[in-house]
């Protein structure tokens, strides 16, 4: 599993997606499914200026922004929660399991 440490641009809650702000070495809340999804944050909130621990790669937690289904490929929503990717979407990784909006699941991260 691979962990990279950014510096959080707002806050940011535990198991979003997240994507680089304007600002270099700095991550925020993926927004929309057109983002440059980076990765799933770890396990805790973040507040901004501090440190946000972020999973780039492997098997992760991440919430839910509706229903999935396993094998649905997933991209954000606008608070940074995972849906099923719509054609045309950037996509962060494969649900490995069913889940209901709210729900924590687990993601394959690409």
């Amino acid at each position: 599993m691979t962990t990279k440490t950014f510096n959080a641009g707002a806050d940011i809650a535990a198991h979003r997606l997240v994507k680089f702000s304007d600002t270099e070495k700095t991550v925020v809340a993926a927004t929309a499914g057109t983002d440059a999804i980076l990765g799933v944050t770890d396990d805790v909130d973040v507040k901004e200026g501090n440190v946000a621990d972020v999973h780039l790669a492997g098997v992760h937690k991440t919430q839910a922004g509706g229903a999935i289904a396993q094998g649905d490929k997933l991209t954000a929503t606008a608070d940074g929660k995972a849906v099923k990717a719509e054609e045309g979407n950037n996509t962060i990784g494969i649900a490995l399991e069913n889940a209901t909006e709210d729900e924590y699941f687990e993601v394959l991260l690409k």
